[in-house]
């Protein structure tokens, strides 16, 4: 049970929910911003509002961005689904091949919660959702460093319909996902979520 414990933890974060919800006071990154009116133009004329985190970035760093928040999110919801199918297809492998940044890596993860047949209830929280860092002159690519805080208490974790305790899950912590978007390629790339401290 321990290689399970192990195991768990670490596909749990892979599988870092794209259905989270955004806590309401917390900031708005990840879903579209805002506008306001500025003082110096006519009402009907507003200009877009940057969030905080965002504000030292330029714009087409800004926008890098939002294409990296995006690809995750579609990651996370597809790699959710492989997970509820329960079994292993060519099209998941596929899928990894295309779009992830380690895809023998996700691969292996999706096999051993299927071979192990984990199952998950509830849903993780998205705290919040930052930038650590944004590169469009990286070697290999684009690359962009997000921070999630996910509040994973309501994660139940069976393994045959056994729950498993996981009490690493308890506390929210920060995750920091890599996104590539490699030279000629048009798609991010989703690296693997890997811990950090709480949040």
């Amino acid at each position: 049970m321990p290689r399970l414990g192990v195991l768990i933890v670490g596909t749990v974060l892979v599988l870092t929910c794209a259905s989270c919800s955004q806590d309401a006071d917390g900031p708005n990154l990840g879903k579209p911003t805002t506008t306001t009116a500025s003082p110096s133009t006519s009402p009907s004329l507003p200009s877009p509002t940057v969030p905080a985190d965002l504000v030292k970035y330029a714009p087409e760093e800004r926008a890098a961005y939002a294409g990296a928040v995006a690809a995750l999110r579609t990651f996370s919801a597809v790699s959710d689904r492989f997970v509820a199918q329960g079994r292993l297809t060519k099209d998941q492998a596929a899928f990894y091949r295309r779009n992830s940044i380690d895809w023998v890596q996700d691969w292996a993860n999706l096999a051993q919660l299927v071979n192990e047949r984990i199952t998950f209830k509830g849903e993780p929280k998205e705290l919040w959702l930052r930038p650590a860092s944004i590169d469009l002159a990286a070697k290999g690519g684009q690359r962009v460093v997000l921070r999630r805080c996910l509040d994973q208490r309501r994660l139940r974790v069976f393994a045959d319909g056994k729950a498993v305790p996981q009490p690493q899950l308890k506390v929210p912590h920060v995750y920091r996902v890599t996104m590539i978007k490699k030279g000629a390629e048009a798609k991010w790339r989703t690296g693997i979520p890997r811990q950090g401290p709480k949040c």
